[in-house]
């Protein structure tokens, strides 16, 4: 059920009323109002309008009819209690001033799902994946639909963790994705490299589509420590706690978004530009 005040605002916007002449409409200095008095200040409102402002103003204890009970509209009067009529009106606008916003918001193109990583011993918290997404699976789903290229951002990796990746990411650059890691470690022999050394032995063979950045905007001074995925300049993007790491994907609880749509695509740009002052590492 949808508040008074939003109805009443609902009802302004939709025949043009300015919520000031409203009060004055309904708190007028004679002390009452009727139905023909505010049906000649509002043509743009049919009777069932008229009805309905008069109705919520009721309800919120704005008007209270003082004559006419079961007479003819035209001959029944209300009269406004001041303080609750200023408090519907005050709330009112607020919520018009409001509307332009939301209706700009809504008409994005932007979806959203939930991700979550539920670890095992609170299985009996399973029951949210009705409404969220796995966070291991919507990595896999997402890495599999890029079509052109791959951002990967994350700070931590480790060889369980990455398994559970890897066979969408063989895919993706078997596919000829370009695929980019922005991480920390990524100099030959250390950690997160040895973890990657198997795609970019995969990538050699295949137009060598893979690239590694360590994300060091100084020198030695590692910066990385966001999880974000984004593919094909943004279309779908990531953005959680989840490291790629076997804690991440299945002991820890962690939880994020997938968005869609054109906000993310910033998010794509933002990555882009990360790269574009870290340290190159492959090839």
């Amino acid at each position: 059920m949808k508040p008074p005040e939003l109805d009443l605002a609902l009802l302004c916007e939709g025949a043009g009323i300015d919520a000031e002449k409203l009060r004055a409409v309904l708190n007028p200095p004679s002390g009452s109002t009727s139905f023909g008095t505010v049906a000649s200040e509002f043509p743009t409102l049919n009777k069932e309008g008229v009805l309905s402002i008069i109705s919520i103003a009721q309800k919120c204890g704005a008007l209270i009819q003082i004559s006419g009970e079961g007479a003819p509209l035209n001959s029944r009067l209300w009269s406004p209690i001041s303080k609750k009529m200023d408090s519907l009106v005050s709330d009112t606008k607020a919520i018009l001033g409001a509307i332009p916003h939301m209706k700009e918001m809504y008409a994005k193109d932007v979806r959203f799902r939930i991700a979550a990583t539920i670890p095992g011993p609170l299985r009996d918290m399973e029951g949210f994946y009705r409404y969220f997404e796995n966070t291991a699976l919507g990595m896999r789903r997402l890495i599999s639909e890029a079509q052109s290229e791959l951002y990967v951002m994350v700070p931590f990796i480790d060889e369980t963790g990455f398994a559970t990746l890897l066979q969408s990411l063989e895919y993706s650059l078997r596919q000829g994705v370009r695929v980019s890691f922005i991480s920390r470690h990524l100099s030959e022999g250390q950690r997160n490299r040895m973890v990657l050394d198997g795609l970019v032995a995969i990538s050699t063979g295949n137009g060598e589509n893979l690239c590694l950045y360590d994300a060091n905007l100084e020198e030695d001074s590692p910066v990385s420590h966001a999880k974000v995925i984004s593919r094909d300049g943004g279309e779908e993007v990531y953005i959680g706690s989840a490291n790629l790491t076997a804690s991440s994907m299945e002991r820890t609880i962690e939880i994020g978004v997938f968005l869609q749509g054109s906000d993310a695509k910033p998010v794509h740009a933002f990555l882009e530009a990360i790269m574009a002052r870290s340290a190159k590492r492959w090839p």
